[in-house]
């Protein structure tokens, strides 16, 4: 993010990032050792988890290490009901693409053959479990615009109109507060903290209605006018 014309100022450290891969997944004890000497150095982990396997794996090697907090979990395009509890024990957080449901909804219908569909990147149930979600686009794999992803966390249809796991809808007012966390801590928004605003051209309630950029007047970071 930007910081007052300096190079560097408004960037911090964050989580240790760990790419897991169905075909070349590390041994438990290996991936509960690198947690551990991420943790040791202060940071938490962000596992990239889109596979049952991936999800399991993690939480075992968690489970040895001790979770820290501001540890998540990547993605999460399958998490399994079972874990739910395990995942709200630990207080890992969840930060998912809701966008992806809308913008490859349709392929997962036709590729997916060893999950159910309607069941990736839950929203609703997690939310129910108490466990922390938040969201992100996955740029520039995902369309940045963070609208698209509050209307697909609203709607959970893809591009040709198919809804996907009506259960897992959020209401507008929780799928835009995926957006409204501190990248630090993705529980919560800290009082005091730097605030950044964005402007809209009609009340928020209003505007919920229908998510769009297109209600955006205005967007400041940091102190920074970036336009609408």
């Amino acid at each position: 993010r930007p910081g007052n014309g300096r190079p560097g100022a408004g960037v911090v450290g964050g989580p240790v990032k760990v790419i897991l891969d169905d075909d070349t997944l590390p041994d438990l004890d290996a991936l509960a050792a690198r947690f551990t000497a991420a943790h040791r150095a202060g940071h938490p982990v962000a596992v990239h988890c889109v596979t049952r396997v991936q999800t399991v794996l993690t939480l075992a090697a968690l489970d040895i290490a001790g979770p820290r907090r501001g540890d998540r979990l990547e993605h999460g395009a399958v998490v399994p009901p079972e874990l739910y509890g395990q995942l709200h024990r630990t207080g890992l957080v969840v930060v998912a693409q809701p966008n992806f449901i809308a913008e490859r909804g349709d392929r997962y219908l036709v590729d997916v053959t060893d999950q159910d569909p309607a069941s990736l990147y839950p929203a609703a149930s997690l939310v129910r479990a108490g466990i922390g979600l938040a969201a992100g686009t996955d740029a520039p794999f995902g369309h940045p615009d963070p609208w698209r992803a509050i209307a697909a966390a609203v709607t959970r249809r893809t591009a040709a109109g198919i809804v996907l796991g009506a259960d897992e809808c959020l209401d507008a007012a929780s799928a835009l507060a995926l957006f409204l966390t501190d990248p630090a801590d993705l529980t919560r928004v800290r009082l005091g903290a730097r605030g950044d605003l964005c402007l809209l051209h009609r009340p928020l309630r209003a505007a919920l209605r229908d998510p769009s950029a297109v209600q955006v007047r205005l967007t400041i970071v940091d102190g920074v006018p970036l336009g609408g």
